[in-house]
């Protein structure tokens, strides 16, 4: 967070080749591919301005914007994804999550991590359908950050899910498949 005191004078921006993101005292996302930047406002309020136009973005609402145009009006955040009905424990591979659809999501973006500040990353994922999945995880605590995206590419805010993997053993063979003993003669 830049600005905490709200000093006159101090502001920050950040810019792209297609646009210009100015903070004001808030948390936000911006990202640029190309001709095509990306903002995002999570708390508080950003003015994003491209082609001598600018919008207010408030918090949960986000824009697009190619490059020489001016950014589209707000748009409404995707809703973080439901992750209430999630497994906690898991006992056999693979650990697999059924996300509840949402309208607005056309993508949801994953990472799994071993530390709940995700500086340590496993796995990062994107994902068109409503099954995430993950195989070879060992025993452990895992962290999963979700979110869910929009036509335009843009990313709501994060459901974490903590979850916890304990592989049970594999089962004996059958039977049938153990050698026999060699008797000995006497």
């Amino acid at each position: 967070i830049a600005n905490p005191n709200h000093q006159l004078g101090n502001r920050m921006q950040i810019e792209t080749p297609s646009a210009v993101a100015a903070l004001r005292g808030t948390e936000f996302r911006v990202g640029a591919e190309g001709d095509i930047a990306l903002q995002e406002t999570l708390e508080g309020q950003v003015g994003f301005s491209a082609a001598g136009q600018e919008v207010l973005l408030p918090k949960g609402f986000g824009s697009a914007v190619e490059k020489d145009k001016a950014p589209l009006p707000p748009i409404v955040l995707p809703a973080a994804p439901d992750v209430s009905t999630f497994g906690k424990q898991f006992s056999s591979m693979p650990v697999e999550f059924n996300l509840t659809p949402q309208a607005e999501a056309v993508a949801y973006i994953s990472q799994l991590a071993l530390d709940a500040d995700f500086t340590q990353i496993l796995n990062e994922q994107v994902i068109q359908s409503t099954k995430l999945s993950f195989d070879h995880l060992a025993d452990g605590r895992y962290y999963l950050r979700l979110r869910a995206q929009e036509q335009h590419g843009l990313q709501g805010k994060d459901a974490i899910h903590v979850f916890n993997v304990k592989l049970l053993p594999p089962p004996p063979p059958p039977p049938e498949l153990v050698e026999p003993l060699d008797e000995a003669v006497v």
